[in-house]
């Protein structure tokens, strides 16, 4: 067994970050494989979808791999860049605030990039949403949002709220379902 022709074979993998191969003292052949661990899953418009690492590290959807991961859809441009900063970053910072946050995480399921280039959360309660802006202080964000939602959580009747608006520095605009 050639162990550097292996390792190489493993480190080309699209899924793995890093790859060991190695003889120990007693001559067993032993493989170290550190795999990327999706943070967000990307669907565009235009069809292309991938995954996405912490690291910002890409790898296509595979037939045999579903890991359970935030969406982020919508009109995310194939070059993954907007004028001013980094998209894939964005998206990152936003995924990561909201699975650090076991409410937002079971709240949240879905990113979107709307043809402004805005940001809305698409939640698991039936119409209703988050309507964050173009993105601007992500950290800042979240953190409106959640004090938003746990002062009001128990006050509201959710179901008749269809969007949370956070696009105005210090005010969260609660908007209700007309009737």
């Amino acid at each position: 067994i050639n162990e550097e022709a292996m390792e190489s074979r493993l480190n080309s993998s699209e899924w793995i970050n890093h790859a060991e191969v190695y003889q120990n003292n007693e001559g067993i052949l032993s493989v170290d494989i550190n795999p990327k661990h999706a943070l967000i899953h990307i669907i565009n418009n235009h069809g292309v979808q991938y995954y996405v690492d912490k690291n910002g590290s890409s790898a296509p959807v595979s037939d045999i791999f579903i890991d359970k991961v935030l969406v982020c859809s919508g009109e995310i441009p194939d070059s993954h860049l907007w004028p001013e900063f980094s998209l894939k970053e964005t998206l990152i910072k936003y995924a990561e605030e909201i699975s650090a946050d076991p409410f937002l995480s079971a709240l949240v399921e879905q990113i979107y990039i709307d043809e402004d280039q805005e940001v809305k959360l698409i939640t698991s309660i039936q119409g209703h949403h988050v309507n964050l802006g173009r993105p601007n202080a992500v950290e800042r964000e979240m953190k409106d949002l959640r004090a938003f939602y746990q002062s009001k959580f128990d006050v509201l009747d959710w179901s008749k709220v269809y969007e949370v608006d956070t696009r105005f520095k210090g005010q969260v605009i609660c908007r209700l379902k007309e009737d």
